[in-house]
């Protein structure tokens, strides 16, 4: 009787954490296919990636070495990748593109598109802009993607005052 209660025990508890870690192996699989795609574009300008951040279908990635920073986007089979050179960018900002929707009882400002703008020295160069969340592309609701631009947009203006 004790033995039969265990194995059904052990029955119910594999089923329970089993989707758990297949969910988890397929997000470490989704993120290295992410970073490894990182690191070819890094590699096709003779960089290195140092440090590195990955989020829904996207990753940011610089060389500390050589001050690129690299961004690929991976959104329904298409792939967007830039790359900018922090030598020749004078500061970087974070622009929150909003829409606004009424209600009965007020308005709210909501972010449809959220991005890292990179304003170069040189005037006639355009800006190069790394998108971090689109609500035509992305889910509905942020998670995170602000924060993380604010921390790659701060990390990368204290590397330009040195």
């Amino acid at each position: 009787m004790e033995l039969g209660t265990a194995i059904v025990g052990i029955i119910v508890t594999l089923i329970c954490i089993i989707p758990f870690v297949v969910l988890n192996i397929k997000k470490r699989n989704k993120e290295r296919a992410i970073l490894n795609v990182l690191n070819k574009l890094a590699n096709e300008n003779q960089s290195q990636i140092t440090e590195y951040e990955i989020w829904n279908h996207s990753s940011i990635g610089i060389d500390d070495n050589s001050a690129y920073m690299f961004y690929i986007s991976l959104i329904n089979e298409n792939q967007i990748s830039n790359f900018v050179n922090l030598k020749e960018v004078e500061k970087a900002k974070v622009n929150s593109i909003y829409r606004s929707v009424n209600t009965d009882e007020r308005t709210y400002n909501i972010i449809d598109k959220l991005e890292l703008e990179f304003i170069h020295k040189n005037k006639n160069i355009p800006e190069k802009v790394f998108e971090f969340y689109n609500s035509n592309t992305n889910r509905l609701t942020l998670a995170g993607e602000l924060q993380i631009a604010e921390k790659w947009c701060n990390k990368v203006n204290a590397i330009l005052k040195k």
